[in-house]
């Protein structure tokens, strides 16, 4: 499976690039598709022959081969586009030399596309011989290269290509920013997200048939914003019986299925009343016709006063005047002409620019007859459809699929039937006349979406299965791929032409879910009775034992929805607990052994070591027990360990230059006379055990040394009584995977079936924490029956072995949940390898390189960056991945791949040449060359002489990383000479990724611009001082990182970036003087670390920048209005950093206007001077985490504050309010988890009221000498956690008069030095 994900990546660059530079292939455009098609074909084999490839080696040859030729195509192909791109770049005096060359190298491609064909054609002839060979009979006969018919929707797993996107663009409607219907938009989200209003609302939108009433409810429905605001949502269509609309709405809240016995009415609005007892829900009734209907709907949903929201659409006026009395509905009028003819001009498929000449335009003598034409069909359109965007919508699909004739045109707008009158007649004329141009073939699978009931979501799955089944696509056995390409091709036709819409994608972009158009349902329905194709009893249909009856197809199964992406609960793991109480014991308590103690745990690869270690370590009591702390990853060396000991248990950044036995020098010192606890994990050779204990003080305080091992001779090194981990028992294995695997609660297995489940996980797992941990979280992606958990469990790799060792075991769960990963996963996953075992991955840093090397599919739903999320998000719920570290806002912060994972996955990855990794000089020169030419480096070690050594190594490398960050100047200056050799082979290099974080001062070339494919500049916490000024000349660049340098300056080209995405800056101010001119940096999502006076203006330069999600900057002007004016159109912004400092680098007046028009805004941080503390309604709807620095405010912040419902983290720092009492009201800070306050130093009196806090988990409060004492309504609090005490005046702390169990949360500390 290995290779398959290779050849989906390498596809989906092909597709990329095929898209952004097809001026560049121009003539080769089709050969390079071509070469592009045939590689998707091969896929069809590689899953049977990844299966197979252990158990035959002439299959190991032919996916070796195969391999080959895909790295082979990838290299021709971005070689030929930076080659063109290199003479481009040249001077006009020079490019005449090169001409040659250009030619010589369009020939060279073509050549190479040729033997790549040649090749392709001889494996899958080799293929067919050994499947003809292992079957005795006809292979199964794929579709060759010669076969570039393949209907358009064929390439869906990997993109369109531009020829491709001109004739099938079909996506789902963008249907919350319709054209004309913005403001209307704005309108309604704003209503049902205010929660000053906590009644339940009803609002309804109302119009003519097709006005677009569904597509603007349903447009509101999916947006995320609607989905952050509300517990639970349910979209229903009011035209089938209540009892089937009350069910659905349950399901839907309720995350289960509703038994079909439950058919009465009074039993369902019991439950739902109950289900939505105390939740903000939000439910869509579409298409309400009759008033009899909205008052039974009305009634049976509680009338909860949190805010909770019903919409509705309906074409009858009575029905939208009754639903709310009180406030007028929402009345959607028909398009403006401009706005008709621009939506028009989307769905017909293509813009018509000036130059815009139809096929038959010789009847059109000059330009002005070519005007007139459009213009006299602009009329006709908008006389036709009457602004109704749906006959419009239609009208442009029809269009579509004729060919761009004026006469053709012509003729469709001048039918007679336009000519009778009425809105609703003219929508029903338009869907006639597109269902009675149908071929008939589309008719039949038009007709099969006419058996289900009005609105409902029909899977890609059930499409599939059923039109095949039906007959609606001719198929034969061996020819199935080409039947399922087929379905989807005939999809896409009914898509084009809007007869039927997308409702759902999938998390990669993919089509999940389909719906009839409501309008056309009532035209299909009668046509459906008279074909007599499906049985329709009463006013449901009669779908057959296949029926996804109720709504049970509705996407992830409960366990996926269920399956958090959290942090393991490492303290209380299942079956440690009585492992963790003796090891706690023999830790705290001196009587063991007064001086330095070591304490090993000892246990196979995946027996669950870490996890017990981290747990421990983690815990309250040793952080308490302990001061200070340190966690190290053994697999370092020795340098990085002493390092890393120093930092953690110093609270400092370690000179780079400091040499090992200077380190060690620190370390002893730093020690000396403290009681310290360091955990070394996976510990490997006796030798690195010693060499680090000899650099620890022998202090008689109790100090420990905690470590795990695999190697039982190292554990016994130290410690003669070793804590032998030994497999869980059955019962325990049993409950951890329970725990895991997240089961819903109405799951139904028998008896029987729990039974004998339990006696394969069992057998399985081998009672391995790790193991058992991954399968868990594979089966968590299936649906929850025993049929496919067997299908799992009873797979014949299991069978391979009869008596086969644990580590056997293991090997064989983690091939099986890698292989169900989906393809675009795949390399996700293996890229882990490259970074350090057990190194925790900034997700900031680990999510823009995978970006950055094109593992993210594109998707017309989602951006770059959310689609990112999922994939970590899925691979956490797998427990493949593990978060470290949050923030306090919840979000991933780090994350890293287990180790005994990492050991796995990254041989996978090094035997394909997906990457690989470079430690020592002496790693380089004894290691075995790798099979093959690797694409990604991961520099752990000292890179002196390596490019020279083995030149042809980075010929094609892609990536290249550097954890390399020994404390000599050598390595930095051996990378400027290693990335001269890459760029000087042919001119230019082909890295995507050079990822430099933390490296001291590396040298980077003056050429750097040449590196043509760059993507990702990772230079943070290099400290250079300059970058080369060809840095504005990388064309693809989409992530620069200067954070923690001494850069000063960008080049005045870095405006000329279109793709850049993520600019993190140093207190940079950017030259404005270009940007007079420039329309760009229009992509960018992150700016961070910007500086902006009056040199910088916002004006004609920030202000162009509309799209980002992350600002932080600070600035020192005179007014601040443009730049408040900027920010509060950022519509997309999450995350804002506002610093206000004078001319001498000092903090001043922050001048703060509304924020409230920032409804995605959820994290704030402000330092500078305020002149008072805004008011409720001045910050932004979903403020999530405040932090408030120097604000100066005089008046007690927190009764203002207090009244913000989403705030969660609340930080006061330093003076931000210098006031000498504070009070928190009653019934206040409703989400507050986190409190710090810190320096406030006049504050004398705290006072919490009854009820405030209530969910208050962490406070710190630091430095504030004045503080008398803490309130005593806060320590009653239920949900308190840890209180932390830093600085505080003696004795503070023996003042609090709680019992001992609170005082165990209370910690006390000295400020870091």
């Amino acid at each position: 499976m290995d290779v398959e994900a290779v050849v989906s990546v390498v596809i989906q660059k092909l597709t990329d690039l095929l898209i952004q530079e097809s001026i560049i292939f121009n003539k080769a455009t089709d050969e390079v598709e071509l070469i592009r098609i045939s590689l998707r074909q091969m896929q069809n084999f590689l899953r049977d022959a990844e299966d197979k490839k252990e158990r035959d080696d002439d299959v190991k040859k032919w996916v070796k081969e195969f391999l080959a030729v895909v790295y082979k195509v990838e290299d021709a192909i971005e070689t030929f586009v930076l080659w063109r791109m290199h003479i481009r770049r040249i001077g006009f005096s020079r490019r005449h030399f090169f001409i040659h060359k250009k030619l010589k190298a369009g020939t060279d491609l073509r050549n190479e596309m040729k033997e790549v064909k040649k090749k392709i054609k001889e494996l899958d002839d080799k293929w067919k011989q050994s499947v003809q060979k292992s079957h005795h009979g006809d292979p199964p006969s794929p579709r060759n290269e010669e076969s570039s018919n393949v209907g358009p929707s064929s390439y869906q797993a990997e993109g369109l290509t531009q020829n491709q996107q001109a004739s099938s663009s079909y996506s789902v409607d963008e249907e919350s920013g319709i054209i004309g219907f913005k403001e209307v938009e704005r309108k309604l989200m704003s209503r049902l997200t205010d929660t000053f209003d906590r009644r339940r609302d009803v609002i309804s939108i109302v119009g003519a048939v097709g006005s677009g009433k569904t597509t603007l409810a349903r447009g509101i429905y999916n947006s995320s914003k609607i989905k952050g605001h509300f517990d639970c949502r349910a979209w229903v269509s009011a035209s089938g019986n209540l009892t089937d609309v009350l069910r659905s709405i349950l399901e839907q809240t309720g995350n289960s299925t509703v038994d079909k016995e439950s058919n009465h009415r009074e039993e369902l609005v019991k439950k739902l009343r109950e289900n939505l007892k105390k939740k903000r829900y939000l439910v869509a009734l579409d298409d309400v016709r009759r008033l009899d209907v909205l008052k039974d709907l009305r009634d049976a949903l509680p009338k909860e006063t949190n805010c909770s929201r019903v919409l509705l659409t309906t074409s009858n006026d009575d029905v939208a005047t009754l639903a709310n009395p009180m406030r007028s509905p929402y009345q959607l009028k028909p398009l403006e002409d401009e706005d008709a003819w621009n939506l028009f001009l989307k769905k017909v498929r293509f813009q018509l620019p000036d130059d815009f000449q139809f096929s038959d335009s010789n009847i059109l003598k000059n330009a002005h007859q070519k005007t007139l034409a459009i213009s006299e069909l602009k009329r006709k359109v908008i006389t036709s459809c009457k602004g109704l965007p749906l006959a419009i919508v239609v009208l442009g699909g029809f269009l579509s699929t004729k060919s761009a004739s004026f006469q053709e045109w012509s003729k469709v707008l001048d039918h007679p039937s336009w000519q009778l009158e009425g809105n609703e007649v003219q929508v029903s004329k338009i869907l006639a006349l597109s269902y009675n141009d149908l071929p008939f073939y589309l008719r039949l699978c038009l007709l099969y979406f006419g058996r289900f009931p009005k609105g409902y979501e029909i899977s890609m799955r059930k499409i599939q299965r059923s039109w095949l089944k039906e007959g609606f696509v001719k198929q034969s056995p061996e020819r199935a791929p080409e039947a399922e390409d087929m379905v989807e091709r005939y999809l896409g036709e009914l898509l084009n032409r809007e007869m039927i819409q997308i409702t759902t994608r999938r998390k990669d972009g993919s089509d999940e879910r389909y719906c009839l158009r409501g309008e056309l349902y009532d035209i299909i329905l009668p046509k459906v009775k008279d074909t007599g194709l499906f049985d329709i009893h009463g006013n449901a249909l009669d779908l057959g034992t296949d029926a996804l009856s109720g709504y049970q197809d509705k996407g992830p199964t409960q366990n996926q929805q269920n399956n958090p992406s959290s942090v393991d609960d490492e303290s209380d793991v299942i079956g440690f607990r009585d492992h963790n109480r003796r090891l706690m014991n023999r830790l705290t308590h001196t009587s063991y052994r007064h001086n330095l103690d070591v304490i090993s745990i000892v246990g196979e690869v995946g027996s669950g070591k870490t996890t017990l270690a981290r747990g421990i370590y983690n815990s309250s009591e040793i952080k308490g027990h302990f001061n200070p702390c340190a966690w190290v990853s053994a697999s370092q060396n020795l340098t990085d360990v002493f390092r890393s000991i120093l930092e953690q248990t110093d609270n400092s950044t370690v000179d780079k230059e400091s040499t090992q036995e200077e380190l060690v020098k620190k370390l002893r010192e730093n020690l000396e006379n403290k009681r310290y606890l360091v955990v070394l994990d996976d510990v490997q050779t006796p030798d690195f055990l010693t060499n680090l204990l000899d650099a620890l003080p022998e202090e008689s305080k109790g100090c420990r040394v905690l470590l795990t091992t695999s190697n039982e001779d190292v554990a016994r090194l130290e410690d003669p009584l070793p804590y032998q981990l030994k497999p869980l028992k059955d019962e325990d294995a049993w409950n951890l995977f329970m725990k895991k695997v997240r089961l819903p609660d109405n799951v139904e297995f028998s008896y029987v079936e729990i039974v004998e489940l339990k006696e394969k996980i069992i057998n399985r797992c081998k009672g391995l924490p790790l193991a058992i941990v991954v399968l868990g979280g594979s089966l968590s992606t299936k649906s929850a029956s025993y049929q496919e958990w067997s299908k799992v469990l009873d797979h014949p790799s299991w069978q391979l072995e009869g008596n086969e060792s644990n580590d056997v075991q293991f090997s064989k769960i983690l091939a099986l949940s890698y292989n169900d990963l989906p393809l675009h996963l795949r390399p996700c996953l293996l890229y882990f390898g490259l970074f350090p075992k057990e190194k925790k991955i900034p997700v900031r840093r680990l999510l823009r390189l995978w970006l950055a090397e094109g593992f993210v599919k594109q998707s017309p739903a989602m951006t770059p960056e959310d689609m990112v999320e999922s994939y970590l998000e899925e691979l956490v719920n797998r427990n493949m991945i593990q978060i470290k570290t949050r923030r306090k806002d919840g979000s991933p912060k780090t994350c890293l791949m287990p180790g005994a994972l990492h050991d796995i996955f990254l041989s996978k990855a090094e035997a394909i040449g997906l990457l690989h990794t470079h430690r020592t000089i002496l790693d380089n020169e004894t290691a075995a060359s790798p099979k093959i030419s690797f694409r990604r480096v991961a520099e752990h070690g000292d890179i002196k002489e390596y490019p020279r050594k083995k030149p042809s190594y980075g010929k094609h490398l892609r990536s290249y990383l550097s954890f390399n960050i020994q404390t000599i100047d050598m390595p930095a200056k051996e990378i400027g000479s290693f990335l001269n050799e890459v760029i000087d082979r042919r001119g230019f290099g082909l890295l995507r990724v050079l990822d430099l974080e933390g490296v001291y001062k590396p040298k980077l070339p003056e050429n750097l611009g040449k590196l043509y494919h760059l993507r990702f500049l990772g230079l943070r916490w290099t400290f250079l001082d300059t970058l080369p000024r060809s840095v504005g000349k990388l064309p693809y660049l989409e992530t620069l990182d200067v954070k923690h340098t001494y850069i000063s300056s960008l080049p005045k080209s870095i405006w000329k970036m279109k793709h850049l995405r993520h600019l993190c800056l140093n207190e940079i101010r950017l030259d404005m003087s270009v940007q007079k001119h420039h329309r760009s940096l229009t992509q960018l999502q992150t700016l961070w670390g910007l500086f902006v006076d009056k040199r910088s203006p916002v004006k004609n330069g920030l202000n162009g920048i509309i799209n980002l999600r992350k600002l932080g900057l600070t600035y020192h002007l005179d007014s601040a209005q443009e730049l408040n004016e900027w920010i509060a159109r950022l519509a997309s912004l999450q995350s804002l950093r506002l610093r206000s400092k004078d001319g001498s680098g000092r903090p001043s007046m922050l001048e703060l206007k509304p924020l409230s028009s920032l409804e995605n805004l959820t994290n704030l941080y402000l330092l500078g001077n305020l002149h008072k503390m805004p008011e409720r309604y001045e910050f932004p709807p979903k403020l999530t985490v405040l932090t408030l620095s120097i604000s100066k405010l005089e008046k007690d912040p927190m009764p203002i504050l207090a009244q913000l419902p989403s705030l969660s983290v609340l930080r006061l720092l330093a003076n931000s309010y210098t006031g000498k009492e504070m009070e928190c009201p009653s019934e206040g800070f409703i989400a507050l988890r986190i409190l710090k306050l810190w320096m406030l130093e006049k504050l004398e009196k705290w006072t919490v009221e009854e009820g405030a806090m209530q969910n208050l988990q962490d406070l710190e409060i630091r430095s504030c000498h004045e503080l008398k004492e803490l309130p005593n309504k806060l320590l009653n609090l239920s949900n308190i956690q840890e209180i932390i005490l830093t600085d505080m005046p003696e004795g503070f702390a023996d003042n609090v008069q709680v019992d001992e169990h609170k005082k165990k949360i209370i910690t006390t500390r000295k400020s870091p030095v």
